[in-house]
This record gives C-alpha cells, structure tokens and sequence, in this order.
C-alpha cells in the first residue's frame, strides 16, 4: 500500500477490519462497525451533510453486502435504523437484490453446483472447504472475482466452525477466503499467511502448489479450533464509538423501539448530532501547530 501512495501524499484511511495497520497520515478504522458504509453515513449524520439517492443507495450496497443482507454478528439495531433512514432517501432495495444477488449467469450456478461436489471436510465435519481449480474454472468459462457466495456455500453445511475456498489467482498465487462461527478466529487463521480481516470473515494470499496450500489451511483451521480460548466471542462487546453515540434510539427522539408501527420509518427526524471524535493520528501526520511532519 505504501508504494503506491505518491510522495508528499496525505492518506486518510477509513476502515472497519481489525487487522488495518492504521498505514494512512489520518486514521479512523472501527472493527466494530458493520462496514465502512456504517463509518460514512456516521460521519455524514455528525457533519450534516445531505444525503441523496445515489449516496444513499452507495452506503445501502455496502451495508447490505459487507452484513451478508443483514444475517452476520456484526449487525446491530443502528445498523438497521441506518437502512431505515437510507431508505427515506430513496433506495430501492428490491432492485439493488435482483442487480447484486440475483443476476446471475446459467454457468456461474453450474460452478456452483462443481463446488459443492468439492467439499471436503476434517475433524468431524468441524472444518469444510472447496476448491476452484484452474481446470475448473475454464471447463465452466466463469471468471470468479468474489468468493463470499461460494465459501457461503460451504459454510452452510451442518456443524461446520470454520469453511475456507481456495481459488487461483491470475499470477499463479492463491486466495483463501475465510468464514467461521463464534468458536473460531477467521483473522487468527489468515495472519498465519499474512493476510487478515475481521473475526468471522478474513482473508490471505498463499503461494502454490494449491495441494500444499490446502494442507496448510486445513492445519491451521484445526489448530484455531482446538486452541484453548478460542470459543470466546459470540457477543459484540459494549460498544462507545460515534456511530452508536448517534444512532441509539434517544437520538431519534424516543426512549425504545415503538410498537404497533410500522418500525424506524416512522420515526421523527434524528435530532443534531455531535460532532465526531478525531480520527487517530497515524506516522507521518502534519503537524497543525509546527507544520511538519512528526
């Protein structure tokens, strides 16, 4: 990331994965916010500045598709008053539905169908996974750039901790795509390969063979379930960020969920919000009061 910054560049770095090295001038990364759309509208809500369709249906995208439509632990109540309130602005998430996760192609549901033939499993049926070879992939004539479908698939199978998918990159290199219950640590298993992510989605870049590559993995998944510990989480921890600051219930102006209506849509307009708390400043940061870099 570094190298592709242009000397005498200032990086602000925004991000809701918990293993960003805060590697920008200006940092502000969040593990605890559902995705990075969740850190914008925040920032916009504290800012007061409108929000149209378009942005609206930008944040809504990000949302939808980083909480998995809304079913994974990183989904909070403020995550669902967001979408209530991008909503108002015009998003139609009907369209967005059919544009993102229902358009797909007749080949890429048979590649679909060749990865669950390919499921292996070990320690019981504890750790899955598949594997996209290269021969597979031109027999199908599907060019995979995203893996969350397929290691979904995976991942659903019954009594499954941890689900990984192999597939192989243009350069020859590998990526391992991650997924886990509670009872794992996605980001634990994908640092033992340099890469990272949040707890119960990561990722990595491995090098081939993906024979040796599945070996490794599969190693490792065992060793994270097995690790004394490892079953802690489940529960997102107290959380006294911006976001939940300016999307608890008082700041819509009522003490709890209403009954008897329709939901968040029929609630008051939120009240002005705070400003935000500065981001963290990260190495190099323009000093205000010197001028220089410290």
């Amino acid at each position: 990331m570094q190298a592709a910054i242009p000397p005498g560049q200032r990086l602000l770095n925004i991000d809701h994965h918990g293993s960003n090295t805060s590697f920008g001038n200006l940092n502000w990364v969040e593990p605890e916010s559902c995705s990075v759309g969740e850190i914008i509208y925040a920032l916009a809500r504290a800012g007061g500045w409108p929000v149209d369709r378009d942005t609206a249906t930008c944040l809504y995208v990000a949302t939808v598709t980083d909480t998995g439509r809304f079913m994974f632990s990183s989904t909070r109540p403020s995550t669902h008053l967001m979408a209530a309130d991008l909503l108002r602005a015009g998003v139609e998430p009907g369209e967005i539905h059919r544009l993102v996760f229902a358009s797909k192609e007749l080949k890429e549901l048979r590649l679909f169908g060749e990865a669950v033939r390919a499921i292996g499993t070990a320690e019981g049926g504890r750790v899955a996974w598949t594997v996209l070879t290269p021969k597979l992939l031109a027999d199908t004539g599907v060019q995979v750039t995203e893996s969350q479908d397929y290691v979904s698939l995976v991942k659903s199978v019954k009594g499954v901790e941890v689900a990984f998918l192999l597939r192989p990159l243009e350069d020859g290199r590998i990526k391992l795509s991650v997924r886990t219950e509670p009872s794992a640590d996605a980001a634990v298993i994908c640092a033992r390969f340099g890469g990272g992510g949040h707890r119960r989605a990561a990722g990595a870049t491995l090098k081939g063979p993906v024979d040796d590559a599945l070996r490794q993995v599969v190693a490792a998944a065992i060793e994270e379930i097995k690790r004394p510990g490892s079953k802690r989480g489940g529960k997102m921890e107290p959380r006294k960020a911006l976001k939940d600051l300016l999307l608890d219930w008082k700041s819509w102006g009522v003490d709890q969920v209403p009954r008897g209506t329709a939901g968040p849509a029929n609630l008051p307009a939120p009240e002005t919000a705070a400003a935000p708390a500065p981001p963290q400043a990260g190495p190099g940061l323009l000093s205000p009061s010197s001028g220089k870099n410290t």
